[in-house]
């Protein structure tokens, strides 16, 4: 069983143009990051999408673009960093955290294997696990096809300077905000991959790429990924682009992926249902050059509901709900 909460335009969000850039939870709040300078993070009640408060932000003038949360209220965010600048992490316990945590001060050096004149990071973040015991941060690096990664253990930081991965399947350039989402937080890991050519399951320990998902008619560009175990089922969110190249017309996407051998299943299988749960209708926006998108999800009464939550620059938030009802 499936239901709206809520569609909130950009204008009800008070958005400015082109600037939010990235969308999570936090306990009963809906965090939503604008990329303004200063860079404003904003609370709102996750049921109803109503504006509650403005979070602190310890960044100063540094542009902050993603913020990615563990499911325990605790979240981190991170700058947008170009090479020769330091990449800098907060950890917040909750939106009302006044006196943020910084937990990664990295100085940041293009890798000298990356060929493209921009290879900046932080403009996407993912994180899977627990911020207060074991967890992998994931930091893609644009224009390239390499992310860079931090692990957690016992809640903090164990490797200051990250690991550099190659997703050696993928092309030498995978645009300007590629992402890389792990199913769980053990080394080696398969994780999802959606970039600027793809929908991708990856082996972890090759990082090479397992299995493509097979492209949709229409949809111009992939964008952003989210995972989330629910209902004994491991769910993957994902945000299309369709048709026009004024990247203002998206759509929500919920898979099935419990399953990884249904990740290849044709869209004209009989069994194509098995893999695609829910499509949500086309939400527009205005011209959203930048590509800008984002999703997320959570969970709320002990577990049976999921809230699945779209981000889409210069059109709103779309927020659906899906509940598990106990058999009888």
């Amino acid at each position: 069983i499936d239901r709206r909460l809520f569609v909130k335009t950009d204008t009800e969000l008070a958005f400015e143009n082109h600037m939010q850039t990235s969308l999570f939870v936090s306990g009963d709040y809906l965090v939503i990051v604008s990329r303004t300078n200063p860079s404003v993070i904003r609370a709102y009640n996750r049921f109803t999408g109503t504006f509650s408060h403005t979070i602190a932000n310890p960044f100063g003038s540094r542009l902050v673009f993603q913020g990615v949360d563990d499911g325990s209220g605790q979240f981190l965010l991170g700058t947008y960093t170009p090479s020769g600048s330091n990449f800098v992490v907060y950890r917040y316990h909750d939106v009302f955290d006044t006196n943020p945590t910084k937990i990664i001060d990295y100085g940041y050096t293009k890798p000298t294997t990356i060929a493209a004149a921009d290879g900046h990071m932080g403009r996407r973040l993912n994180f899977s696990g627990d911020l207060s015991g074991k967890g992998v941060l994931i930091a893609s690096i644009s224009s390239s096809r390499f992310f860079l990664r931090w692990k957690i253990e016992g809640g903090q930081v164990v490797n200051n300077t990250p690991e550099l991965v190659e997703y050696s399947s993928g092309n030498a350039s995978l645009g300007f905000i590629p992402e890389y989402v792990p199913v769980s937080t053990d080394h080696g890991a398969n994780y999802f991959a959606s970039t600027i050519s793809e929908l991708a399951y990856i082996s972890g320990a090759s990082n090479t790429r397992i299995v493509p998902f097979e492209p949709t008619e229409g949809v111009i560009l992939p964008g952003s990924i989210a995972y989330q175990r629910f209902n004994q089922a491991d769910y993957l969110a994902h945000v299309r682009f369709f048709w026009s190249y004024n990247m203002d017309r998206a759509q929500l996407v919920l898979f099935d992926v419990t399953n990884k051998s249904n990740v290849s299943l044709p869209v004209s299988s009989p069994n194509y249902g098995q893999l695609r749960m829910y499509e949500s209708e086309h939400f527009f926006g205005k011209a959203n050059g930048n590509s800008g998108n984002d999703v997320c999800m959570a969970t709320s009464e002990n577990g049976d509901r999921l809230q699945v939550y779209m981000l889409l620059t210069n059109g709103g938030v779309l927020a659906h709900e899906f509940t598990r009802y106990a058999s009888n």
